[in-house]
């Protein structure tokens, strides 16, 4: 995931699940998980992984 994402882009993450953006920061992203809640991740240490990624909503 990078820093492109925008409020409103449909996530899965590898164990979170499915979620949706709800806020991007300069180094942070808040996104919404369906199973997990409210979630804040690093935006640089989503630069170097695969653990979340887009996903085309439905």
């Amino acid at each position: 995931m990078s820093a492109e994402a925008d409020a409103g882009c449909a996530v899965r993450h590898a164990a979170w699940g499915d979620g949706v953006v709800m806020k991007v920061e300069n180094d942070r992203i808040i996104v919404f998980f369906d199973e997990h809640g409210y979630r804040t991740l690093s935006l640089p240490a989503l630069a170097h992984s695969t653990v979340l990624r887009a996903r085309p909503r439905s």
